[in-house]
C-alpha cells in the first residue's frame, strides 16, 4: 500500500519527481517498445521502398500541422505552476487548440494534391487524420502533465501505441500495403483521444470558454515555441524530404530505419526532463536549487548520450538481423547518426530551462541560425553523398545548436534575477 500510494499521490517535491519519472518512464519504454515492434514488421514486410514511402509522405503531411500547437502544451505545463487562476487558461488552452488542429485538418486534406501518385494521396489524407487526432490526444496527456499526473499520461499513452500496434500487425500481415500502415495510425489515435478524454473529464472541470484576452497571451507567449516546431521540423523532418526528392524512397528507407533507432533513444532526457519540467517552472526563483539542478543534469545528459551512442554503434550489427539484409546498408548510417544523442540529450534539459525562465525568443534565435544551417548543408551534400551528407549536415547543426544553448542558459541560470510573478497572492 504504501509503494502504492507513492506511485499515486503528490507528497513531496522530490516524491512527486521521482513519481512522474516512473510514470512518464514506463509510459515512454513500453510506447518505444510497441512502436519498434510496428517498425520491426513494417519494414520487413513493406521493404525499404514502400517503408521509406510511408515516412517521406509523413514528413510532407506533418508540414501542415506545424502551426497547429502553437506552443500551447509548453505553456500549460508552465503557467499551471506559476498562475493562480489556471481554470480559463486551459479552458480557452482547449477551445484554440482544437480549432487550431481543425483548420490544419482541412489544409493538409487540400495538400495532398502536391502528390502526383494517387496512393500518395491516400495514404496522406489518413495520415492527416492521424495528425489530427494526435494533436487533440497530446492535450489531453498535457492537463495531466500540467497537474503532474503522470500516471494518467501513462494509460494514455500505452492505449495509443499498443492500439496502433496490434492493428498495424494485424493489417500488415493481410494486406502488406503501405495504406495499411496509415490507417494503424488513425486509428490507433482515434482510441486514445476517446479514453484520454475521458480520462480529462474525470480530473478537470474543462468548459468550452473563450476567453480573447487569453487568446492574444496564446498567441504572443507561444509565437517562438510554434517556431520552435518549425525548426523541429527542419531538423528531424526535411532529411527525408530531402532524401526522397533527391534520392528516392529507397534511400529514406534505410535511412527511416537509422533515424528512428538513434531517436527511439532520445526518449532517455524526454523521461527525465519532462517529469523536471513542472518543478523547474515553479522553482524559477530558488536560484540555488535550480543551479544544482542545471549542473547535475547537464552533465549527467552529457554522459548518457556518449555511453548510448556508444553501445548503439558496438551493437548496430542487429539492424539486419531484425530488420532483415535487405536493411544492411542502414548500418553505417546508424553509425555515423547516432553520435548526435550527445548534443540532443543535454540540449532538452536547456530548452526546457530557458522556456522556464521565459527567454524563448533567444532560444528560438539560436536554434533558427541552426536549423538554417542545417537545411543549407543538406542541400549541398546530398547530391553527392547521400544520406550520409543529410547527417553530416546534423551532426554540425545539433553541435552548433548545444554550445549556444548551453551559453544561453548558463547566463540565464547564474544571472537572471528573480522573476516578478506578480499574478501570486
Amino acid at each position: 500500500m504504501k509503494i502504492l500510494s507513492v506511485l499515486m499521490q503528490n507528497q513531496s517535491p522530490r516524491q512527486t519527481v521521482i513519481k512522474n519519472t516512473v510514470w512518464l518512464g514506463s509510459a515512454q519504454v513500453i510506447s518505444r517498445l510497441l512502436k519498434l515492434v510496428l517498425v520491426v514488421v513494417s519494414a520487413r514486410l513493406l521493404g525499404p521502398s514502400g517503408f521509406g514511402t510511408f515516412n517521406y509522405v509523413l514528413s510532407i503531411m506533418s508540414m501542415f500541422f506545424l502551426f497547429s500547437d502553437w506552443g500551447i502544451n509548453t505553456l500549460i505545463v508552465r503557467d499551471y505552476q506559476q498562475k493562480s487562476e489556471t481554470g480559463k487558461y486551459l479552458n480557452t488552452g482547449m477551445v484554440f487548440k482544437t480549432g487550431l488542429a481543425l483548420v490544419s485538418l482541412v489544409v493538409a486534406a487540400l495538400g495532398i494534391f502536391v502528390f502526383e501518385n494517387r496512393e500518395f494521396r491516400a495514404i496522406g489524407l489518413v495520415l492527416a487524420i492521424y495528425l489530427f487526432f494526435e494533436n487533440v490526444r497530446e492535450f489531453s496527456a498535457t492537463l495531466f502533465r500540467a497537474k503532474q499526473k503522470m500516471e494518467k499520461e501513462f494509460l494514455v499513452i500505452c492505449v495509443e501505441l499498443a492500439s496502433t500496434t496490434a492493428i498495424g500487425i494485424g493489417l500488415l500481415l493481410v494486406y502488406r500495403h503501405v495504406l495499411s500502415l496509415a490507417y494503424a495510425y488513425a486509428l490507433g489515435a482515434a482510441l486514445s483521444v476517446v479514453f484520454g478524454v475521458a480520462l480529462v473529464r474525470r480530473s478537470f472541470s474543462i468548459k468550452w470558454e473563450f476567453d480573447t484576452k487569453i487568446v492574444v497571451y496564446y498567441l504572443k507567449q507561444g509565437m517562438p515555441l510554434v517556431l520552435f516546431g518549425l525548426l523541429g521540423f527542419i531538423f528531424f523532418s526535411t532529411d527525408q524530404i530531402v532524401l526522397g526528392h533527391f534520392r528516392g524512397t529507397e534511400e529514406v528507407g534505410y535511412y527511416s530505419i537509422a533515424s528512428k533507432l538513434v531517436y527511439l533513444a532520445a526518449v532517455l532526457p524526454t523521461i527525465i526532463v519532462g517529469a523536471l519540467s513542472p518543478y523547474l517552472a515553479g522553482q524559477v526563483n530558488n536560484q540555488k536549487q535550480i543551479k544544482r539542478i542545471f549542473k547535475v543534469v547537464t552533465s549527467g545528459l552529457v554522459l548518457l548520450g556518449v555511453l548510448v551512442a556508444g553501445l548503439g554503434t558496438l551493437f548496430s550489427f542487429l539492424i539486419p538481423i531484425f530488420f532483415g539484409a535487405q536493411y544492411l546498408p542502414a548500418i553505417p548510417l546508424f553509425n555515423l547518426l547516432v553520435w548526435v544523442l550527445v548534443f540532443m540529450f543535454p540540449t532538452a534539459l536547456l530548452d526546457t530551462v530557458l522556456v522556464s525562465y521565459h527567454k524563448q525568443w533567444q532560444d528560438f534565435a539560436i536554434t533558427a541560425v541552426c536549423a538554417a544551417l542545417n537545411l543549407t548543408l543538406a542541400l549541398s551534400l546530398v547530391k553527392i553523398y547521400g544520406a550520409q551528407g543529410v547527417i553530416i549536415a546534423t551532426l554540425a547543426s545539433q553541435g552548433l545548436n548545444l554550445v549556444l544553448t548551453l551559453v544561453l542558459s548558463y547566463r540565464a541560470v547564474h544571472s537572471s534575477p528573480p522573476l516578478p510573478l506578480l499574478w501570486q497572492k
